[in-house]
């Protein structure tokens, strides 16, 4: 019998093989799975900092819209992970925008995550 990998472990590897490209599909997969998408967050914004080519602010700044546009946990989650990286661009235009949108998030927890990232 063969061990099938946890959802998890395969969120996890989707995102430490990717290039950051393909969180809506990881974010769904989240659904419902709370501590998944809490754990897997943490991974979105562990890549990002190993990533050889990183995306350009300009993309990087539509994932994150796009992310916190989904309206759910996982989605708030992965845009808050990589947002705080918007304090390398000094919270200029559109980062500040993105984290206090994301600080209105419908979802209590992607708020809570928000508020805890300094703007100063």
């Amino acid at each position: 019998m063969s061990a099938v990998p946890s959802l998890g472990t395969a969120t996890g590897l989707l995102v430490d093989l990717g290039r950051l490209d393909d969180l809506d599909e990881v974010a769904a997969l989240c659904a419902g799975r709370p501590v998944v998408a809490v754990r897997t967050a943490q991974r979105v914004g562990d890549r990002l900092l190993t990533m050889r080519r990183r995306p350009g602010p300009a993309a990087l700044a539509g994932t994150v819209a796009h992310l916190a546009g989904r309206g759910d946990l996982a989605g708030g989650l992965f845009a808050v992970a990589l947002v705080a990286h918007g304090s390398e661009f000094g919270w200029k235009t559109p980062w500040r925008e993105l984290l206090l949108g994301l600080r209105r998030h419908p979802d209590a927890d992607v708020r809570e995550a928000a508020y805890t990232l300094d703007m100063s």
